[in-house]
């Protein structure tokens, strides 16, 4: 395999020169020559956009780090998508093949530099006008990253649209956990993809399944994802599916995860929402996941599914069916959720082996019985069932830590059809489980 070394092409990885005129001319040139690894000695690699290409190896030594230039020029803007949404790129790859990022070196997204110095909320600062995903893959197959660090992603850290056989595996992305929608990995409309091995810090969610077709232009399932032996630390979800999209998502299986300081451990959104300037139009179908063998500490929610449409006028077409969830075990400070906005949205979910900890402080929340998609709302019961049509708990044990006032107990549930708990059927809804 042809190497080629982008010094040699006039990178100068002074940190102060914009090298991506240069580290692209290697990447054509591998191209021209069916293929090769372009090669990163140790130093700093300021760069704008860069194009992917065919057969090509990007390769980050140690010491070496590509980091994106503040500076909207060297991004062309995207125009290919409706939606304002994200449209500027540092590593860009459109319909590429066999596209492989490794390396111990590192890729730095500059995102403190695309953020104001002010809060959007209490925990996130506000955006500026534009600002680069870190990784932006469409339309693409037989992608590899590996072994490699990204850190200080500006958006989204790692994005794959529409992509087939991936391979993520030793990643490790260091975001703060005050950046703006600084997912780690946003695997949408994708099939067959690998991730494991990876230590992701975000501060959106880290690991994101999705299936917006409208962006993509054409309604490709989220399909055949494995995820395992990773670790997960969020200020929002350390694994997302759902919300954005209206394709299937379907066949995915989550194994050997640990989760740090999250506020959702496994958020699933099937959903018609009320905002505005999303590409929802009738709500995710998700059929098909497996989780297990999962740890927690110092997550809020454990669990939290949500079914169903914000107003009664919409149209939902979404559902989530065949969940299971099993052995899961860890230290949680609120109370999980699992229901839909009305009944005949969800149903077939079987949690196995559950052994929690909750400690508990309510928070100033009204309290109620379904909670908002995005989880708020006081439930003083620590699991929440409601609308469910076939539902098994087997070997469900969650026991008060820490607790003040507003803690009721261990199990709540309301329109559960079809509902057992540890092979007994649940009794009539004013019935609790202690």
């Amino acid at each position: 395999m042809n190497t080629f070394n982008v010094r040699d092409f006039g990178a100068r990885g002074d940190g102060v020169a914009l090298d991506s005129p240069a580290i692209q001319k290697a990447f054509d040139q591998a191209a021209a020559a069916g293929g090769g690894t372009v090669w990163f000695p140790p130093g700093i690699y300021l760069a704008g956009n860069l194009q992917l290409r065919d057969h090509l190896t990007v390769h980050l030594a140690g010491g070496a780090v590509l980091k994106a230039v503040a500076d909207l020029a060297a991004y062309p803007e995207d125009r290919t998508v409706s939606s304002a949404w994200l449209r500027h790129y540092l590593l860009e790859g459109r319909e590429v093949r066999n596209v492989i990022i490794e390396g111990p070196g590192v890729i730095d997204g500059s995102g403190p530099r695309f953020w104001e110095d002010h809060y959007i909320n209490a925990n996130v600062l506000a955006p500026k006008a534009w600002r680069p995903v870190v990784l932006y893959l469409v339309n693409s197959r037989g992608i590899t990253v590996r072994d490699v660090t990204i850190r200080d992603g500006a958006a989204f850290t790692v994005w794959l649209l529409g992509c087939e056989s991936v391979v993520i595996d030793g990643v490790t992305i260091r975001n703060p956990r005050n950046g703006p929608n600084t997912d780690g990995l946003d695997i949408d409309c994708c099939r067959n993809v690998r991730i494991s091995n990876c230590d992701l810090e975000a501060g959106d969610d880290c690991i994101a399944l999705k299936s917006d077709g409208a962006r993509l232009g054409r309604p490709m399932p989220c399909e055949n994802i494995a995820v395992t032996n990773c670790h997960l630390s969020s200020t929002t979800c350390g694994v997302r599916i759902g919300y954005e999209g209206d394709a299937p998502i379907r066949d995915c299986v989550f194994s050997n995860l640990t989760f740090s300081n999250c506020r959702h451990g496994l958020d699933l959104l099937s959903i018609r929402p009320a905002v505005t300037g999303t590409t929802i139009n009738h709500g995710t179908p998700i059929d098909r996941l497996v989780f297990t063998n999962l740890t927690m500490r110092e997550v809020g929610r454990a669990i939290f599914l949500w079914a169903g449409k914000e107003r009664p006028e919409f149209t939902y077409g979404g559902h989530v069916r065949d969940v299971l969830i099993a052995n899961l075990q860890g230290q949680v400070n609120d109370s999980s959720y699992i229901g839909a906005q009305a009944p005949g949205a969800m149903g077939n979910l079987t949690l196995r082996d559950i052994r929690l900890v909750q400690d508990w402080h309510r928070e100033a929340q009204p309290e109620v019985t379904i909670p908002s998609h995005w989880g708020s709302g006081f439930m003083p019961w620590s699991l929440n069932l409601c609308n469910l049509d076939a539902v098994r708990l087997e070997n469900v044990a969650i026991r008060p830590g820490v607790v003040t006032e507003g803690w009721s107990g261990r199990l709540a549930w309301d329109g559960i059809a079809d509902g057992w708990l540890n092979g007994t059927p649940l009794p009539a809804p004013d019935g609790r489980w202690r």
